[in-house]
């Protein structure tokens, strides 16, 4: 009945831990679709981002598939920024992020800073940065996770480390999005939980009355 138990357990945190998850392979959109709010649903891209065909590419082969995340100039739009949640007329619906990874690969000698940003009230501030690529060095699909314990995030921001130029020279593949859980999929969980235990205790129970009432016969 333990083992059972145990095995409700694991199963429970794993469904709920699952939901909150996902894994953008940029393979469901022709080479050169240009990435937007409409192309997954509560990840919003801003326009210099595309969805690329590099099996053919002298640098940055996919790591699945045959598309990548790829950057192209945009003057209007200088600095790449990824949204998570949505942009709506009365304001934004942002979704708190634990981690983004993704399999960067870097042309010879470019460098790219991530920067994690938290809304709060009613502007972006810094939590957390990392950079991809370095000096002298050329990536090939190297896993780097940008992660804040301490804060969520909701959005990430782009730029070239030594120039604008930097941005052109990376992409990204299999980004894996991991989300902090809603409070209202914590109390199911806990309810879950909960119930599971009741059961746990309630059969010892049963058991013991069925004991007393065959020796009381």
């Amino acid at each position: 009945m333990r083992s059972k138990l145990i095995l409700c357990v694991v199963a429970t945190v794993l469904c709920c831990s699952a939901a909150y998850g996902r894994i953008l392979t940029f393979d469901e959109f022709p080479s050169g679709t240009v990435l937007s709010y409409s192309s997954y649903s509560r990840v919003f891209f801003w326009p210099q981002f595309r969805a690329t065909d590099h099996t053919a590419s002298s640098w940055g082969p996919p790591h699945s598939g045959s598309n990548v995340l790829t950057v192209v100039p945009d003057l209007n739009y200088p600095i790449p920024h990824t949204l998570f949640g949505r942009l709506l007329a009365t304001g934004l619906d942002l979704d708190p992020i634990q981690s983004v990874g993704a399999y960067f690969s870097t042309d010879m000698g470019t460098t790219v800073r991530i920067t994690a940003y938290h809304h709060m009230s009613g502007t972006y501030v810094a939590v957390t940065s990392t950079v991809i690529g370095a000096p002298g060095e050329s990536w090939n699909n190297r896993y780097v996770e940008i992660t804040s314990p301490q804060s969520p995030f909701d959005m990430l921001a782009f730029e070239g480390v030594n120039s604008p130029d930097d941005l052109l020279g990376f992409c990204a593949d299999d980004m894996n999005i991991t989300y902090i859980p809603e409070p209202s999929s914590l109390l199911t969980l806990a309810g879950g939980m909960a119930s599971l235990g009741g059961f746990a205790l309630r059969r010892p129970r049963r058991r013991q009355q069925a004991t007393e009432a065959t020796n009381s016969q």
